[in-house]
């Protein structure tokens, strides 16, 4: 195919799906189109590409193609702008594919199933011709209400009105929340993910921005199954309030970036710079904790914070707390017991959170 056939065929094919028809038969090579969300976009017909579709789609999931995929390095550039060919082993076909760049962002897809050596001019001119159909299309896949509302929480914007809006629309959402974070550069990886969840929990609301995927859960529906399918999944800690995704996103987003251990003194430093809620702080031991002093006057969050403050010297805490050393090693028992608070493992986690929580309580 040469510049003069490609503007023919422009000139003819009024839609993306009479595009790749036509040209699927000049170029005698079955292929498809998807956007960067993996939905498909078009696919040829002559020859048939649907046959190979339906085995894609009927015979395996998603995730298992992305993951299959990955083996083959489909996404270890940001960008695919040469064709990238290798073998699947689960179509039992080789497979050629390249991204249809608009401005120089990647805004689609092209799958080739070759059945003869290719000319590689013709599958530049093939994208070239693509990228004229898609040149309108929206660089994100965040299309429903409920994914807009969710990425405007993470900017911080208004949260007032979206939160209100995910608490009474968005179907099972219920407290207390959850935001799990997948950073990665490669965007293609990320839309993928962000498909494959959808497809497989609709009780969830993936969305990709700024170079993550986040994902809104209830925290008594997490992700399950999947969470143990996505490499570098970081996790925030569950809270009750929408109006502070922000915070919470941003915890998640250095969970995933520093292997989940998001309870370290620099990741408070860290959102403490970027201006997050306090609040986000306070692990859910450390809440239960403070949460049943309310509703049952026992003292066992201020023997906490006594204990660390004094270096875990029990007499100290007898001392300043007025009460007897017996009862200092009760409480201590009953954080460990009622809370599973145990200073041994996750002393900094606790003692970070004892801070924050007096500080709001001040």
């Amino acid at each position: 195919m040469n510049q003069e056939q490609l503007l023919k065929i422009l000139l003819q094919c009024g839609t993306l799906q009479e595009y790749v028809d036509e040209t699927a038969r000049v170029l005698d090579c079955p292929y498809w189109i998807m956007d960067e969300g993996f939905h498909l976009s078009a696919i040829s017909h002559k020859p048939d590409a649907t046959s190979l579709s339906n085995q894609y789609l009927r015979d395996t999931t998603l995730m298992e193609s992305v993951k299959r995929w990955e083996k083959f390095q489909v996404f270890s550039d940001e960008t695919h702008l040469e064709p990238y060919r290798f073998r699947d082993d689960f179509l039992n076909r080789d497979v050629m594919i390249m991204d249809i760049l608009v401005r120089n962002n990647p805004v689609g897809r092209v799958t080739f199933f070759p059945q003869h050596e290719m000319d590689e001019a013709s599958i530049r001119l093939t994208i070239q011709g693509a990228a004229t159909y898609l040149r309108t299309t929206q660089h994100d896949t965040n299309h429903d209400m409920y994914q807009q509302a969710f990425a405007s929480l993470l900017r911080g914007e208004d949260p007032e009105s979206f939160a209100e809006f995910l608490e009474s629309e968005a179907p099972g959402l219920e407290p207390p929340f959850q935001i799990f974070c997948i950073s990665a550069e490669n965007r293609g990886r990320l839309f993928a993910y962000s498909s494959s969840i959808r497809e497989i929990d609709a009780w969830t609301l993936p969305i990709v921005t700024q170079s993550a995927l986040y994902v809104l859960s209830s925290a008594q529906h997490p992700i399950g199954q999947i969470q143990n399918q996505l490499p570098g999944l970081g996790k925030s800690f569950p809270f009750e309030d929408l109006r502070k995704i922000r915070s919470y996103g941003m915890q998640a987003l250095y969970a995933s970036r520093h292997g989940n251990q998001i309870a370290l003194k620099d990741y408070d430093l860290y959102l403490l710079s970027q201006m997050a809620d306090p609040e986000s702080l306070i692990s859910p031991k450390v809440r239960a904790c403070m949460n049943y002093d309310l509703s049952y006057q026992t003292h066992y969050f201020d023997t906490l914070c006594s204990y660390l403050r004094h270096g875990e010297n029990k007499q100290a805490v007898s001392e300043e707390l007025g009460v007897h050393l017996n009862t200092v090693r009760y409480r201590l028992d009953q954080l460990k017991n009622l809370f599973e608070i145990d200073l041994e493992t996750e002393r900094t986690e606790i003692f970070l959170s004892c801070i924050a929580a007096e500080y709001l309580n001040s």
